[in-house]
């Protein structure tokens, strides 16, 4: 009886298989940092208001120091595999920023970490849907 069966090499495959998963995670770590460098951007851009008298219970955060604005940062955790945006206290410099995002029993929220969470996913949504959109021709 003749043998009709097929083998392959597949260390060759495995290989590629392993540059895949190698490419596949410098893009993710590529992808985190992007993430974070975007939402510290958005942070900045909430916090970057000229200071103005009269303006006390306005709902945007006004700059005087620039302490605030100085002390947004992000960093990129290898072990955790994270990118964290930070503001406040991580320098020392400011660290009412709590306050401001979350309010006191006597200073009403004035948040912009989370406004600037939501502006960054809406405007990454949108380029990931361009991006694909533009690269899902057959």
């Amino acid at each position: 009886m003749e043998d009709m069966g097929v083998s392959i090499d597949v260390s060759d495959a495995e290989k590629g298989l392993e540059e895949a998963a190698a490419l596949a995670a410098h893009a993710r770590e590529e992808s985190l940092k992007e993430s974070a460098e975007g939402m510290c951007a958005e942070m900045r851009a909430a916090v970057n208001h000229p200071a103005s008298k009269g303006e006390k219970n306005s709902p945007e955060i006004h700059t005087r120091t620039g302490n605030l604005l100085q002390s947004i940062e992000w960093d990129y955790e290898e072990n955790w595999d994270m990118a964290i945006a930070r503001a406040g206290d991580v320098s020392g410099s400011a660290p009412y920023a709590k306050a401001l995002e979350e309010g006191t029993p006597k200073m009403r929220a004035r948040p912009f970490l989370a406004p600037a969470l939501w502006n960054w996913a809406r405007s990454a949504a949108g380029r990931i849907r361009e991006r694909f959109a533009g690269g899902a021709r057959d």
